[in-house]
């Protein structure tokens, strides 16, 4: 029989990573499908070293949170999900005032794209981050 040698935190940050990862092909597939069908093409701020270097960073940083609230906090699963809910609605409210160009359409259109890369990486870190974690069968196939 194998022994298990990962402990609650390793299985935290290596969870978050496989959801980084994931997030990361995610907001690749939203970001060339919606340049290829709105015709935006800025990528002076978000760009593939960007999304791959962001996504990755935050997915961790929301792995290592996690692991910190579901340890010391009672119900931490849940709390952690309402508030990276909370965060990601923040996020999108505060999207809505970012001013980006002089030119109302690509103004516009960056705005959506932003949006739609916080909405998948919300989804992946208050859904998919917590459900992975908690999976026994995702982690022995995977960890």
């Amino acid at each position: 029989m194998e022994e298990n040698l990962h402990t609650p935190f390793s299985k935290a940050i290596l969870t978050s990573l496989f959801c980084g990862i994931a997030g990361t092909l995610s907001c690749f597939a939203f970001a060339i499908s919606y340049r290829i069908v709105s015709g935006y093409n800025p990528t002076s701020f978000i760009n593939v070293s960007a999304l791959i270097f962001g996504c990755n960073i935050l997915m961790l940083c929301f792995g290592a949170i996690y692991f910190e609230v579901e340890k010391f906090v009672p119900k931490g699963r849940v709390i952690f999900e309402i508030a990276l809910i909370t965060l990601t609605i923040f996020c999108l409210w505060r999207i809505q005032y970012v001013k980006r160009s002089s030119i109302a359409e690509v103004a516009d259109k960056f705005k959506f794209l932003l949006s739609g890369i916080v909405i998948i990486l919300g989804i992946y870190a208050s859904v998919l981050l917590p459900f992975l974690s908690g999976n026994k069968r995702f982690l022995n196939l995977m960890i």
